[in-house]
């Protein structure tokens, strides 16, 4: 069956939000999952051109009940953060067809080696990665991109010619 890839590269004022169970990931480099092969984690200096900061909150439609407010002492004292309220977020379409079964744009496909995080339990999943095909320009755009947010499909192994 194909599966659903949506990447959103980090952009300045651009917020990604998406429903907690969904798979998600920060391959870097960004064509990681097209190398043939990755052992160890790779150094990337300097810290300045390569640092990331990734900032996780949970939101809620309807909050959860029961669950302490861990509020810390100095909240609201910093300087220079800030994020607009909720109501004055917008959604964006993702463009890309919806249609798993509508055939790719070119033919050419790629294997992607998918790293999964976490425990078995969580990745759900005995391996430690996942091998997945996708239409290589458009997997290739799909990562490298800087600013573009764009939908794929991964899928098993293309039929045998």
């Amino acid at each position: 069956p194909a599966v659903e890839l949506i990447t959103v590269p980090a952009v300045a004022g651009r917020l990604l939000r998406f429903p907690g169970e969904a798979l998600h990931a920060v391959p870097r480099p960004t064509d990681l999952w097209m190398l043939p092969f990755v052992s160890g984690a790779p150094k990337f200096d300097p810290a300045e051109e390569w640092g990331r900061s990734v900032v996780l909150f949970n939101t809620w439609e309807e909050p959860p009940l029961d669950i302490p407010l861990d509020v810390h002492p100095h909240m609201g004292e910093e300087k220079g953060v800030y994020c607009n309220d909720m109501e004055l977020w917008e959604s964006v379409p993702i463009p890309g067809t919806t249609n798993r079964n509508d055939p790719p744009h070119h033919t050419r496909t790629k294997a992607a080696k998918i790293y999964l995080l976490g425990d078995r339990i969580r990745r759900d999943c005995a391996d430690r990665s996942v091998r997945l095909y996708a239409n290589e320009e458009e997997l290739r755009h799909g990562l490298s991109s800087a600013k573009d947010i764009s939908r794929l499909w991964l899928s098993g192994p293309p039929p045998a010619p």
